[in-house]
């Protein structure tokens, strides 16, 4: 790293020169955050008129939704029917999350 930040610092781009010295850019540009963890994983969901919805009555209702009849739908049209019958305020992905994990 040493080599490379000598480089660098007389105006060579840094591309450049971690290439050539086969270091990847995310060794060169990570940052520590000092051992201090990000958000944990949410409890709750948000409607659209403010109030809170548990995640584990949101799993509750997904349950419900797939063991309906005819119904065979991925996470995405989970997440659409959740926004319109639920009123939630919810990513594709906390869709996936709740359906596939049962969190």
């Amino acid at each position: 790293m040493m080599v490379a930040s000598q480089f660098i610092s007389q105006g060579h781009q840094a591309r450049q020169i971690l290439g050539l010295l086969q270091i990847p850019s995310s060794s060169w540009y990570y940052r520590s955050t000092g051992g201090r963890q990000g958000p944990g994983p949410s409890t709750h969901t948000r409607t659209l008129d403010g109030r809170l919805l548990a995640n584990r009555e949101l799993v509750r209702r997904i349950e419900e939704l797939l063991q309906q009849d005819f119904v065979d739908y991925g996470y995405i049209k989970v997440t659409h029917w959740l926004r319109q019958n639920l009123n939630v305020i919810i990513n594709f992905k906390k869709a996936a999350a709740a359906r596939y994990t049962g969190s």
